[in-house]
């Protein structure tokens, strides 16, 4: 096995022919570090002022001080570059619930359904005042903006998932205010993935992702008077349907009946 040597000198005097295959050869009055290709040709691994980057591509990422220059001897990203990159938005830490109307920002409640102690995070979203929208941490006195996102900045873009409530547990939510002065702005977050919840009202049956006109709910009735309305399912040329409302008397008229005893 051949013994690697390091040659130093003067950058001027470095040799330019008999050099050895693998040898390295150091300037010490510039600091530059060359590897010899051949007899002939020396290569320039780092310059003077670049040699302690190059040395740190041989170690391990945990082992180097400067993690930003690690980072770039490697080419890779941070997770929080990872984060910005992802569909342009900026993810926040999941809060636990996600609020459904106005409330005080203080002390600890139940927000849809969630009983929060002070320390978790929840997305106030519903405020009257809609300048105080935002992500909070609770608190047993006045609740703060999570340090994530309590500046303009931070808001911008931002994205939080929610993990658990009656209504709108494991959903995402993004803030679409485009030009954020915290305390001036109105802050407006909308949901954008994550499973919604739906309530059959009167009349309406919900089945799954089936939604139908529930007919046993409606009222019945024996009599009717002319203005009374009639609810009937029209079916244009082109054989879309629609439901569509007339009156009594304008019914009976439409069917050329001018008495209905």
């Amino acid at each position: 096995m051949s013994v690697i040597k390091v040659k130093r000198g003067l950058a001027a005097n470095l040799p330019t022919s008999g050099m050895n295959p693998g040898e390295f050869l150091f300037a010490t009055d510039t600091g530059d570090l060359y590897i010899c290709q051949s007899a002939t040709i020396k290569i320039l691994l780092a310059k003077g002022t670049d040699l302690g980057l190059y040395l740190a591509k041989a170690q391990n990422l945990a082992d180097v001080p400067d993690k930003a220059a690690a980072r770039t001897n490697l080419g890779v990203y941070s997770t929080t570059e990872v984060d910005q990159l992802l569909a342009g938005l900026r993810w926040k830490e999941p809060v636990k619930a996600c609020t459904t109307a106005n409330i005080t920002l203080s002390a600890t409640m139940t927000v849809d359904g969630v009983a929060l102690v002070a320390g978790d995070r929840v997305l106030v979203r519903a405020q009257t005042d809609q300048k105080t929208n935002g992500i909070y941490v609770v608190a047993a006195g006045a609740w703060t903006r999570a340090s994530d996102a309590d500046t303009a900045a931070e808001l911008l873009n931002a994205a939080v998932f929610a993990s658990q409530g009656t209504q709108f547990a494991d959903t995402a939510w993004v803030c679409t205010t485009d030009s954020i002065s915290l305390g001036t702005s109105n802050i407006t977050f909308v949901q954008f993935a994550g499973s919604s919840t739906y309530l059959g009202g009167y009349g309406v049956d919900i089945t799954g992702n089936t939604i139908d006109l529930n007919l046993d709910e409606l009222a019945a009735d024996t009599t009717m008077v002319g203005a009374d309305q009639i609810v009937f399912i029209d079916i244009s040329a082109t054989g879309t349907a629609r439901f569509k409302k007339i009156t009594r008397d304008n019914f009976l008229t439409g069917l050329g009946i001018t008495s209905d005893t």
